[in-house]
Formats: C-alpha cells, structure tokens, sequence
C-alpha cells in the first residue's frame, strides 16, 4: 500500500506485516494455546494492532474464495512475472509497473504471497482408515467422505468452497447460481453446474467422475474442460482427458463396493488395502501382473481371499492383519 494509505488508515506496514503473520499462524495447524495467549497480548497493546488484526480479516474474507477462480489464478501469475522483473529495476520503473498492474494485480500478489495458508481456513471433517461419513453442508449439500479422507469447508455470502484435502468424495450439490460450488483438488477446480460427482486425491493424480449433471474442471491457467454425467477425467503422468466412465466406476465405493475389470493384482490389493486393518500382502512381486475380475463387498477382505484362491495360481497365508499371497504351485 501507499504512503497515502497508510495515513489514511493509520496502520503502519510494520503492524499490518505482523497482523498478517500472526492471522496465518493462527489458522494454521501447528500453533499452540500459548501462540493464543501471545497474540491476544499483541493485540491488546496498541488500538492500531488491533485495527491490523481486522484489517487483515476482512481482506481474508473478501478475497479467499477466490482461490480457484480462473482470472484469480491469471493474476496471481501476471504478479509473479512482475516480481521476478522487478529483481532487476527498481524506483520509478517499480511504481509504473504497479500502476499497470492495478488492484487485480496487487489481490493477485496478496494470494500469491499467502495461497498456501488459504487452504487452511474453514472447518475440517475427516475420516479414519477404513471409515466411511456423509457431511451435510450448510447449503444443503453433501459430501461423503471415503476412507482416509479429509475436506475442508469455507462459505459465505457470494461463494462455496470445499478443498479436498486428501481421499476421496462423492459430492451431492445444491446448486446456486449465485453461489458457485467449487471443489479445489491438488491442481484441479471443479465447478458444480448442477451435479452429482466424486473426486478422488493421490500423489501425482486426481480424477473426476460425473454420475449426474455437469461439471467444469480448471487445471492451472486456461485449461478447461466441461464433464457431463457418465465421463470422467483423470490427471497421471501429464494425462489430461475426458473419457467415458468404465464399468469399474471408481465411485462405487459409495454404494460399499469395489469393482475391477482386467485389473492388475498390484492395483486391487492397494485399493483393498486402503480400507484395512487387515491388509494384503504380495509375497512375490511378480504376482503383481496376475489379473483380476470382480465385484467385491468394501470391509470383507477374507471374502476375496476366497475368491483370489478361487481364481488366480495362489494360496493366502494368514498372520494377524496381514493376509499374505504366495503363488501356488
């Protein structure tokens, strides 16, 4: 902000810098009832501190749902090209290029500078290993979490906005044309345009798929790509497509099952794993290939044992929680 700014509010950059720091650390996951105690301390010795502290709050509630926003995401980059310039001029070059910017430039630094402690805001629902919950949002909406999954959740007036942390979620949205529905995925942005859809988060991939309505999916800056219900779109490996859903629709976790169609052994155990505690076990990698076909009930792992040894050249060894594939002679 200006000088200008600055008198006219009477917060000093000094003050708003260190509002700005102790609002993201108490949103933040690592901070401690003796962080509470400092900042209330803080606060409490000068009216302008204080004044920061609000400042700094509504800035935050004005421009946070803005996160995924297509021309959010084009400015925040516009201000990152702008900074790295700025390395190399200073003085009058510096304050013309802030004036081309403009005000969506100087919100895009703002999100650039603080995008990461953005994510942490809002209420936070989350389920454990083997766990299955349904979240009924404020609007009417709900969300059911698969296992090992966690969201978090920010809406206020004008915007809805659900961050899948981690998992996988089916989503059941009340749609609002005033209150666009978005779901921020690792990279990906999906707007509700009406729909039923789940999502599913894993290191390097993400991957939509529409059971009904539509939705628009924003990956990065200008890449755009409208699903309707029955196709899916998956990011792997640079991979960015929309295909027909297949029979073995990952979503039918939601009705408690796990479809696998010519799927490698390696694949089915991992999935099946993630509902544990009892957990499957490659006792030779090459079992990893064998394929496998199938409809199978979430939660009943000894069942497939069953059917492994049924189907494929191998026995399974039980010890505790550990089911153990060993090829058959």
């Amino acid at each position: 902000m200006s000088a200008a700014r600055d008198s006219e509010s009477g917060t000093s950059a000094a003050v708003r810098a260190e509002a700005e720091r102790w609002h993201a650390r108490l949103r933040g996951s690592e901070h401690n009832p003796k962080d509470w105690l400092a900042f209330a301390e803080w606060r409490d010795a000068s009216p302008l501190h204080a004044r920061a502290y609000a400042e700094t709050q509504a800035l935050w509630s004005e421009v946070g749902y803005l996160a995924g926003d297509s021309d959010m995401l084009r400015w925040r980059r516009e201000a990152h090209q702008a900074a790295l310039g700025g390395s190399a001029k200073r003085g009058t070059g510096m304050n013309r290029r802030r004036r081309a910017l403009g005000a969506s430039a100087i919100a895009a630094a703002v999100m650039l500078a603080v995008g990461v402690v953005l994510v942490m805001h809002g209420e936070r629902y989350s389920t454990a290993l083997g766990e299955q919950r349904t979240v009924t949002l404020a609007d009417g909406s709900t969300v059911l979490l698969n296992t090992d999954s966690e969201i978090v959740v920010r809406m206020g007036s004008g915007y809805r906005e659900v961050r899948l942390a981690r998992g996988e979620a089916l989503f059941t949205v009340k749609h609002e044309a005033a209150r666009p529905f978005r779901t921020i995925a690792g990279d990906d942005v999906i707007t509700d345009l009406g729909t039923r859809f789940a999502v599913r988060l894993q290191p390097n991939a993400s991957r939509v798929e529409v059971l009904e309505g539509k939705v628009a999916v924003t990956r990065g800056v200008g890449r755009t790509a409208t699903l309707a219900a029955g196709e899916t779109i998956g990011t792997r490996e640079g991979d960015w497509r929309i295909q027909s859903a297949p029979a073995e629709s990952f979503a039918r976790w939601a009705e408690g099952r796990l479809v696998f169609h010519d799927a490698p052994l390696s694949e089915v155990v991992a999935e099946v794993n993630r509902y544990g505690p009892e957990r499957f076990v490659l006792g030779d990698e090459s079992l990893g290939g064998l394929r496998v076909e199938g409809d199978f009930r979430i939660g009943h792992p000894r069942v497939l044992a069953v059917a492994l040894e049924a189907a494929l050249p191998v026995h399974v060894e039980r010890s505790g929680n550990e089911l153990r594939l060993i090829r058959r002679d």
